[in-house]
């Protein structure tokens, strides 16, 4: 069938008095040919029709005409993957009970109508992925029941409209991937509603708007990819309501703001990606409410903050890949620490006492930390990988609660193989992995709550611990569940 045009009449259509939905499915309208849509002669299609939707029509190249205006009960209008769409008719901006419009994947689509809008139900506006899409329209500030406002992937978007704005419902603002956009508009910092505010791979921008601001309801703000952003902005640490702060991949980013803050409801502060970044600031220590604090792949960090710690909350602490030389004191007063990674802490040796005062850790990650060599505390797991001396915990120190031990790339791991029996007498899963070397399970059959035995890349020990073949098949054998190089062997 090569039909181009198609043709719904009254007739076709006559269901619609009787349903709320007339549907063509692509055997009876092949909408991946489609290139004009007429729509002839249905009684009551203004008052009747809610929904507007053009998932695919690669080569639709215009919308209907402007007598479409008349869609008093639209409510929903989606174009999407329409590549070869060049222009949005006029007759949206008067559509009075639109709530949702999203706009996606029309590579041709190079501008908005603009004018001024009827459109007071909007609550959705949606660009995504119009790359030839070269601005916005001025009336978009205009919305005032507009609650969530998505930019995206739009690479020929280089600014975004200016001047005072009636956005007093927008409470979700994303822009991301628009890859020459330079500048935020100033009225970002007067969304009085704004809950969430995400800024992601937006490469040439370099920073975020200064000034007054009024975003009290800040809940959530994630920056991320912006390779060039040299800059955070002060007004962060005004944020009385932000609970997430997520900084990633701001490869220029040298410095967070300084001074007194009033982040007093932040529980989640995450910085990852950013190699320049040489400080973290003393603030951090004053975060009363924080309960995750993650820094990750921040290669030039050095020096964790120094003094007094209220961090009364904190959960959960992740430190991996910095050039950290040691680990604060702080650290060892944190009473409400469950979860622990650090990772290439190499001047760190106290960790063989006052981890006693961590009462409440109950897993614990340690890489590449190779002055680690005790510690005693209620721990339930513990992932150690590079850490050769680890096989010397203390013989005093009973690790009596924990359940789970996953050791890598440790070559003294058979010193501490012989002690487990001692030192974890209720070990559950015992998971031993890229020791080469290794090839003694000594004393396993008096680990009697043991349940997993996986080994994996130990090519000797694997070769031992064969199921009726291995000589050491009779140590384990009472083990219920034994696995090697990812097979089940028992």
């Amino acid at each position: 069938m090569t039909m181009t045009e198609a043709n719904m009449t009254s007739e076709e259509a006559s269901s619609s008095s009787r349903s709320t939905c007339h549907s063509y499915s692509s055997a009876t309208l092949p909408l991946s040919i489609l290139k004009r849509l007429r729509l002839k002669g249905i009684k009551d299609l203004e008052d009747l029709l809610e929904e507007f939707l053009l998932p695919y029509c690669p080569k639709l190249e215009s919308l209907l005409p402007q007598k479409m205006s008349c869609l008093t009960s639209l409510q929903q209008l989606w174009v999407q993957n329409c590549p070869n769409l060049r222009a949005l008719p006029d007759w949206i901006l008067n559509l009075t009970s639109l709530s949702s419009l999203r706009i996606k994947e029309c590579l041709e689509l190079q501008s908005i109508p603009e004018g001024t809008p009827q459109l007071t139900s909007l609550e959705e506006l949606s660009v995504q992925n119009c790359h030839n899409l070269r601005a916005l329209p001025e009336w978009i500030l205009n919305l005032t029941s507009l609650k969530t406002l998505q930019i995206w992937g739009c690479v020929e978007l280089q600014h975004m409209p200016k001047g005072t704005h009636q956005l007093t419902s927008l409470k979700e603002l994303w822009v991301g991937k628009c890859l020459n956009l330079r500048a935020l508009p100033s009225w970002i910092l007067n969304l009085t509603s704004l809950k969430t505010l995400g800024i992601w791979e937006c490469l040439e921008l370099q920073y975020m708007p200064e000034g007054t601001y009024q975003l009290t309801s800040l809940k959530v703000l994630s920056v991320g990819n912006c390779r060039n952003l040299r800059a955070l902005p002060d007004w962060i640490l005004n944020l009385t309501s932000l609970t997430n702060l997520l900084i990633k991949g701001c490869f220029e980013l040298q410095s967070t703001p300084k001074g007194t803050h009033q982040l007093t409801s932040l529980k989640e502060l995450s910085i990852e990606n950013c190699p320049h970044l040489r400080a973290l600031p003393d603030w951090i220590l004053n975060l009363t409410s924080l309960e995750t604090l993650q820094i990750w792949n921040c290669l030039e960090l050095q020096y964790m903050p120094e003094g007094i710690s209220w961090l009364t909350f904190l959960e959960e602490l992740y430190a991996d890949r910095h050039n950290l030389r040691a680990l604060q004191d702080w650290i060892l007063n944190l009473t409400s620490l469950k979860d622990l990674y650090i990772c290439e802490c190499l001047e760190s040796p106290y960790l063989q006492e006052r981890m006693h005062n961590l009462t409440s850790l109950r897993r614990m990650i340690v890489e590449s930390c190779p002055n680690l060599s005790s510690s005693r505390h209620s721990l339930k797991t513990l992932l150690s990988r590079g850490c050769p001396d680890l096989y010397s915990w203390r013989m005093t120190h009973s690790w009596s609660s924990l359940e789970e031990l996953n050791v890598q790339n440790c070559p003294n791991l058979r010193k501490l193989l012989d002690r487990i029996p001692f030192l974890i007498p209720c070990l559950k899963t015992l998971k031993i992995c890229k020791c080469p070397e290794l090839q003694e399970l000594q004393r396993m059959d008096r680990l009697t709550s043991l349940q997993v035995l996986s080994i994996s890349e130990c090519p000797k020990l694997s070769e031992r611990c064969e199921k009726e073949t291995g000589i050491l098949c009779h140590h384990i054998a009472h083990i219920p569940s034994i696995i090697i190089d990812g097979q089940q062997i028992q």
